[in-house]
């Protein structure tokens, strides 16, 4: 015989507490005590309670359920944050959806669009590197669904954001690199279109003019992903007459076609060209030479996020009072430095 399922209000009646309260303490939920939430959930795993996720959605109009939409899982810094958002969006009672753009603005407007289909309560958003309009985002607010966009942002989009100081990140890797004697650094910047991108770019040329070092326009360039463009730009850097001393890479990626392109040059590293990058991804410690890397906090990103979202969640108004938190980076110097 099939055993009954023990109920909400069922475990609130034994305990001679009010629903909510109960239903609070299950999805760790502010303003109820340690001692409350313990015995809350000792009963219900002493009468094995399981959660029905439809009458729960129907009673309080929600799916307890984020969109998480991403570039690409495959790299490790959007995977981190990845790490961040479950972790975080689990331990409140939330699960996600995951979904990616593959970098594609086009792909992006289709998956939002299906999530907001869907009912997710909100949407945590990394844009792709072709995103300029956030337009389809628009739908989200107008349905009272709050967006919170992450690591890569709209700039001019009224929504709550969490962003790393990469300006601040690019000036401590001029300072450093300047500190070590380097005099021509060049910069292989990121896509145009993304606020990352613009924001180490602005570093860079703010970390030359504070320590009095010309700005040689030659000595920048925009570069997408594409080992073989990379390639290419690092060439070209290296046979100006007067090639640099050192390069800020837009990211790990990027940092580590670079240091491939010097090899096959037969550049010595950092003897000739200290590189430093953008990320703190795994493989940064393990290629040779290892990448000196301005770290982004990705764990935090995420979890900063989920935490913003639900502020969001919590509130009548749900997508009014927009923050915008910004986390800093931190610099390891490896062997791809002086």
């Amino acid at each position: 015989m099939k055993k009954k399922q023990v109920t909400l209000l069922e475990l609130a009646k034994r305990l001679d507490l009010a629903p909510s309260t109960v239903s609070r303490a299950l999805n760790n939920r502010h303003r109820i005590s340690e001692a409350t939430r313990t015995r809350v959930k000792e009963l219900a795993r002493k009468l094995e309670y399981q959660p029905n996720p439809l009458a729960k959605s129907l009673r309080e109009s929600k799916t307890y359920t984020l969109g998480v939409l991403v570039p690409e899982i495959a790299n490790n810094f959007f995977a981190r944050a990845i790490s961040g958002i479950e972790k975080t969006a689990f331990e409140a009672g939330y699960t996600i959806v995951l979904s990616q753009s593959f970098e594609s603005l086009e792909r992006e407007q289709q998956v939002a669009e299906n999530m907001l289909s869907s009912g997710i309560d909100g949407l945590l958003v990394c844009p792709s590197c072709e995103t300029t309009d956030f337009d389809h985002f628009s739908s989200f607010m107008r349905r009272d669904t709050p967006v919170v966009f992450f690591d890569r942002i709209g700039i001019d989009f009224e929504a709550s954001k969490i962003v790393v100081d990469d300006y601040d990140g690019a000036k401590k890797a001029i300072n450093y690199l300047w500190e070590k004697g380097c005099k021509r650094i060049a910069h292989l910047a990121g896509p145009e279109p993304l606020s990352v991108s613009k924001a180490r770019k602005a570093g860079y040329l703010d970390g030359l003019k504070q320590n009095h070092i010309p700005i040689d326009e030659d000595l920048i360039h925009e570069c997408s992903f594409d080992p073989r463009l990379i390639r290419n730009k690092v060439n070209q850097l290296m046979d100006m007459d007067n090639p640099p001393d050192a390069i800020l890479a837009f990211n790990d990626q990027v940092g580590f076609h670079t240091i491939n392109a010097l090899k096959e040059k037969g550049v010595s590293i950092p003897e000739q060209v200290s590189v430093i990058c953008f990320g703190g991804q795994f493989f940064t410690a393990n290629v040779t030479p290892s990448l000196t890397t301005v770290v982004q906090p990705a764990f935090n990103i995420g979890k900063e996020a989920v935490k913003l979202m639900l502020a969001h969640l919590d509130r009548d108004d749900k997508i009014s009072d927009t923050e915008t938190v910004v986390l800093k980076t931190s610099l390891i110097i490896r062997d791809s430095s002086r």
